[in-house]
């Protein structure tokens, strides 16, 4: 017998079988966009296949980087450039094959290969406040901005503008830069391009980045002065009321003695009335109780941390003296200062509201969801069977009076229909008109949607007697409550009068005292309004330090702790929180908040005393899905 031969025929079987049942067990292909960015982390890592058609927003070829947007949303895609690949511009469809992969906010394809089908039209920009932008929702998308030019910087290949926008500042990359007189530092400018975040090397958020395609997605709303010291002369006071948020523009031009310098970076500045901070754009170098006239764009932050204007007080002081009351201070050198005010106001009639109603439980309802938009139908669907109820989805209002009609007198009959308020053809209050118009469904409790309340809103709602109106963005925890309230005042006459509101729900009983643990104030101011829209309160620490110090004065539910602080860490402040606790008897649930999940991390954690961890950047779904898990295992030790 051959030895050798048999040996290489197994061998040979044994590959063949092993590639028949990896192709048996392939993952399916992801389409869209937004099927790649749902993906967790884990599941991106798994290497998922992607096909994709959609339009390119930014690309450069030359270093392997393609942003593109389908009807879903937006997506990154990055290859090893072989110098073979064609050029691409805005506006080009392709189609793109890869593998998933994780990114900073949401999954993205490597590994890409393309071809170019044709092309189409760019998508519709987004246009959303500063903060929106932090939270990195909205990443790869097609969006717009407007800010004022600070200032330029050449690199091989590309230029970098620094933007100061409404809320904070925009980097963006630019493989063209506009030649123009009008296109200047000191410009204000509007400008399209693909959105991605900035971070240091801890993973904490610094700001907001935005690709853009080329020249002619910039306009010029209004250019640099050409000479500066036109602008009118002004107090240094009058800086500390400049408004990021409506004087965007605002360009100053102050005179003073210099009373401090600190090198290449900030001279401080007085005049007659106050003391100002100024960011040193240029190679000067004044010296202390130098006089000078300067020009700059006025910066909020910048006033706000170091300008000591007095502003806030004198507010403070004329806000008390309206409210019957005055304000105070008493000093003390060496021990600092104590402000003190008093006002005169009457004790507030507790309004009961709708605070009284009676509450039904949503396990086994059946919920009807009407609205054109299906990615709204699916959260809502979800937020369904989270609460154990049925749900059934109505695309418009004729496929929703259907839905109804065809239960309408039967045992499995609609509980509640949930009904958007902006829908085209017929919108939300004229499907209610019909459904009021049927006596077979005259009696169905409505709640309705809006993403933009009018004027007289709230009057046509008690007039068709809809349960509840709530304007979106609405947490989960206050559609849950507004659900259980529509259906249990279905059952009380008295009780059903009474309008549903986001203003008039009841405290919830499911919001956490919290205390952040972050060094980082743009991750602060992240963290902050994600907990603040699912109705936590918010206390911030800045270090471990701060940490211990609070917590000598407060009681909360939840801890979130960056693991990388100045001063005493995240492990070392669970460490003496832990150690603390062993006299109390009590236990504070931990979640750290950490740049980089290494492998070894979460044993680490636990040892250490730290609950669970989510990394950063910080994505809403994770975090919620991590303090629920901390809630209901506390929920169990509670009731065991």
């Amino acid at each position: 017998m051959d030895y050798r031969k048999t040996a290489q025929l197994a061998v040979g079987l044994t590959l063949i079988l092993l590639a028949a049942n990896a192709a048996g067990s392939s993952l399916p292909v992801l389409t869209t966009a937004a099927a790649v960015n749902r993906l967790t982390i884990a599941e991106a890592k798994a290497g998922r296949p992607v096909d994709l058609h959609g339009v390119v927003t930014y690309a450069d070829v030359k270093l392997g980087h393609i942003f593109l947007q389908d009807r879903t949303a937006g997506a990154f895609v990055y290859f090893d450039p072989t110098g073979s690949e064609p050029e691409l511009t805005a506006g080009q469809t392709i189609e793109v094959t890869g593998v998933t992969t994780p990114g900073d906010f949401s999954s993205c394809i490597k590994n890409g290969k393309f071809k170019i089908t044709g092309h189409a039209p760019l998508p519709e920009p987004k246009r959303l406040p500063f903060d929106q932008l932090l939270t990195g929702r909205w990443a790869c998308y097609w969006a717009e901005l407007k800010g004022i030019i600070l200032s330029v910087r050449v690199l091989p290949g590309s230029f970098q503008l620094n933007l100061g926008a409404e809320g904070g500042s925009v980097l963006v990359i630019m493989r063209q830069f506009p030649h123009s007189e009008r296109f200047s530092i000191g410009s204000k400018v509007l400008l399209r391009g693909s959105l991605s975040a900035l971070y240091n090397d801890r993973r904490q958020a610094l700001g907001v980045k935005i690709f853009v395609p080329g020249p002619e997605y910039i306009t010029v709303l209004k250019a640099a002065l050409a000479d500066p010291y036109a602008t009118p002369l002004l107090p240094l006071s009058t800086i500390g009321q400049y408004d990021v948020s409506s004087d965007l523009e605002a360009q100053v031009r102050v005179r003073g003695t210099v009373t401090a310098v600190e090198p290449g970076t900030r001279i401080y500045v007085a005049d007659a009335d106050t003391s100002l901070a100024m960011e040193v754009l240029s190679t000067c170098s004044p010296r202390p109780r130098d006089y000078i006239e300067a020009f700059s764009q006025a910066d909020a932050a910048t006033t706000r941390k170091f300008g000591g204007t007095g502003l806030g007080l004198t507010i403070s002081s004329r806000l008390a003296q309206m409210m019957g009351g005055r304000i105070w201070v008493e000093s003390e050198p060496g021990r600092g200062s104590c402000f003190h005010f008093t006002v005169d106001a009457p004790i507030a009639q507790v309004n009961e509201g709708v605070a009284d109603l009676p509450v039904a439980s949503l396990a086994g309802k059946r919920l009807l969801i009407v609205d054109d938009n299906a990615t709204n139908r699916r959260i809502l669907a979800e937020l369904a069977v989270a609460e154990g109820m049925l749900s059934v989805q109505a695309k418009d209002a004729a496929a929703a009076l259907l839905e109804l009609e065809a239960v309408a007198g039967t045992a499995h009959a609609f509980d509640l229909a949930m009904i958007d308020c902006h829908m085209p053809d017929v919108d939300g209050f004229t499907l209610t008109e019909q459904i009021r118009q049927r006596a077979a469904l005259a009696a169905t409790p409505l709640l309705m949607l809006t993403s933009a309340g009018q004027r007289g809103d709230a009057a046509r709602c008690r007039s068709l007697g809809i349960a509840a109106y709530l304007t979106k963005p609405v947490s989960q925890a206050q559609l849950v409550e507004a659900m259980r309230l529509a259906l249990g005042r279905a059952s009380d006459p008295i009780a059903s009068k009474d309008l549903i509101t986001r203003h008039s729900l009841p405290a919830n009983a499911s919001a956490l005292r919290i205390l952040l643990a972050e060094d980082n104030l743009v991750n602060q101011k992240v963290a902050r309004r994600m907990l603040e829209k699912e109705n936590h309160f918010i206390t911030v620490a800045a270090n471990g330090v701060e940490v211990l110090q609070t917590l000598q004065r407060e009681k909360f539910d939840l801890i979130l702790m960056d693991i990388q602080m100045p001063e005493m860490d995240g492990l070392q402040a669970t460490a003496a929180i832990r150690d603390r606790e062993r006299f109390t008897g009590e236990r504070i649930p931990i979640i750290a908040l950490t740049a980089h999940a290494m492998s070894g991390d979460r044993e680490r954690f636990l040892a250490a005393g730290i609950d669970g961890y989510v990394t950063k950047p910080i994505r809403i779904s994770e975090l919620v899905s991590e303090i629920s898990r901390l809630r209901e295992a506390a929920t169990v030790l509670e009731s065991a």
